[in-house]
């Protein structure tokens, strides 16, 4: 038998009880038990609450959905880990090596060209970082959705953070100090332009992933 909006709608009063912060995770778990609650209801002869908490039972055991939040939280990081390595990984093959050559060279001679090349060094990694934090600040409404966060918009704090992780080991290259930098200024010339140059790398990725989920999640929302 299939339920009534009515139903429907104490299916998700009860659902309300539980913690089910993202939004996706809750649609999953809707339509299983709405699923679920009708075939009960098919072959039992029962009220629709105790066939609501048996469907819960039977397919997300007593502790309720914990375990599937975890299971789909960790699958984006273990998803987004291996894409974001597989990108990187792409820029160092031809042709877009060639680009990846000409962001070390450029930076490395614009750091050149001053008196104190740590300074500008570290405010173009900050630049980076900045505008990552912009955009990401801009996407901020669609982190949210009937007041359930977004996971596929979870994926994007991933990539963001491969800018920032790039820019906290060019702060500790700083920390070293200037007279290690004039001791072994080619060194930390090299090491800067490696950093900037990972640095802006994640920041493109950032950028290709950035347009793809926005426009999946618009897509996502619009479609309830």
């Amino acid at each position: 038998m299939k339920l009534s909006i009515e139903q429907i709608q104490q299916v998700e009063k009860y659902l309300a009880k539980f913690e089910i912060k993202y939004f996706e995770v809750y649609a999953e778990v809707l339509d299983h038990i709405i699923l679920s609650v009708e075939e009960i209801l098919s072959t039992e002869d029962i009220s629709l609450q105790q066939a609501i908490i048996k469907a819960k039972e039977q397919d997300f055991g007593k502790f309720g959905f914990q375990s599937m939040i975890q299971q789909r939280s960790d699958e984006l990081n273990k998803n987004c880990r291996k894409h974001y390595n597989a990108m990187i990984k792409s820029y160092f093959k031809m042709p877009e090596i060639v680009m990846t050559f000409f962001v070390f060279i450029s930076f490395f001679a614009v750091i050149s060209l001053f008196e104190k090349p740590i300074r500008i060094a570290s405010v173009l990694l900050i630049s980076l970082s900045v505008l990552v934090l912009i955009d990401w600040i801009r996407q901020r409404k669609l982190f949210k959705f009937n007041n359930k966060k977004v996971l596929k918009m979870e994926s994007l704090s991933y990539y963001s953070n491969g800018v920032f992780l790039w820019m906290y080991f060019s702060n500790v290259l700083v920390g070293l100090g200037k007279e290690n930098f004039e001791k072994y200024e080619l060194a930390f010339k090299i090491t800067f332009s490696i950093l900037f140059t990972m640095c802006f790398l994640s920041f493109l990725i950032f950028m290709q992933i950035r347009k793809k989920v926005v426009e999946e999640t618009k897509e996502l929302q619009f479609m309830q």
